[in-house]
């Protein structure tokens, strides 16, 4: 399965959750969770409102739905997000979208990546559903149902609206910001996807050089990249897992150093895990004994409750 890329700035904010204080007591099984919580944050509005079912969390970050539950308990306690239950009007149940709060942009340092307003000619504006016409006292059920549906806050969408181009969200700062025609945004994901390539990867790939460009500069170099015979997506694909290599190299210095000498069981008692000094681990079983370093699959483990904790000393 290959790997999905990111924006740099919410690459930036995953590394972050390791070393912003307010994550200092954030529980390790809670740390995926949080990541893919993260990883929802929209560039373009960093406050909207982030619709996520508890189930497709608990999915993507392989935990449990009350895993989940547990985690966005601890943020919202925490003051680092809030919930509104808003009533499906006309549907049973209710939804509570999780928003990210200033606390919490700050310590994922996200607080400057809003793109400042543009004039009003060139505001972004989300698409959302047309409102609903009023409804005779005798129409149908279907129909009332649709109608409530319509009236339910709009899911953020994937694309702005700027000066009447439909842009995706993670090129909208080429206008918002470095002043490129939104018409030459969308001329240059022509060409892009004629040569079978996406001006997304293109951009995330060099975006540290388009920061200083403007107008005509900027589109004249993207122009040229597009042209290039590069595979901009595997560019981007190894820059992610590299990322996230560095976020698990982390990971095992800092626990390697918080776990030495606890030792680990399987439920069924059969193998016992010894944390040894330098990292390493100690691995006992009915038909094995070795030293191996110590890795993510190992704390994944401990997180996911395959190892429970044991005294050392006592078999």
């Amino acid at each position: 399965m290959s790997a999905i890329a990111y924006p740099s700035s919410i690459a930036r904010a995953c590394a972050a959750i390791d070393e912003a204080a307010v994550f200092r007591d954030l529980p390790d099984g809670y740390l995926r969770v949080v990541v893919r919580i993260v990883k929802k944050i929209r560039l373009a509005c960093l406050k909207s409102p982030i619709y996520a079912a508890r189930a497709t969390l608990a999915r993507e970050s392989g935990k449990s739905v009350e895993t989940v539950g547990r985690v966005v308990k601890w943020l919202e306690e925490r003051g680092l997000i809030e919930r509104e239950q808003i009533a499906r009007k006309g549907l049973k149940g209710s939804s509570s979208p999780i928003t990210p709060t200033e606390r919490l942009l700050e310590a994922l340092t996200l607080t400057g990546e809003a793109a400042p307003a543009p004039d009003a000619s060139s505001t972004p504006v989300i698409h959302s559903p047309a409102a609903a016409s009023p409804v005779p006292a005798d129409a149908s059920k279907s129909t009332h149902q649709k109608q409530s549906k319509e009236n339910q806050p709009a899911k953020p969408a994937p694309f702005v609206k700027i000066e009447g181009c439909a842009l995706p969200t993670e090129l909208a700062w080429l206008v918002a910001r470095n002043d490129m025609k939104p018409t030459g945004v969308l001329a240059l994901m022509k060409l892009a996807s004629s040569r079978k390539q996406r001006l997304s990867d293109i951009v995330q790939a060099s975006r540290k050089y388009l920061e200083g460009l403007t107008d005509r500069g900027l589109f004249a170099y993207l122009r040229k990249l597009v042209l290039q015979d590069k595979d901009y997506r595997a560019v981007v694909q190894h820059e992610t897992q590299a990322h996230q290599a560095g976020l698990d190299k982390a990971r095992v210095a800092r626990k390697a150093a918080e776990l030495e000498g606890r030792a680990y069981r399987t439920r069924d008692g059969r193998i016992q895990v010894f944390v040894r000094a330098n990292g390493f681990v100690e691995q006992i079983g009915p038909d094995r004994r070795g030293f191996r370093p110590m890795d993510v699959a190992f704390l994944d483990a401990i997180d996911e409750g395959r190892l429970v904790p044991m005294a050392v000393g006592v078999p």
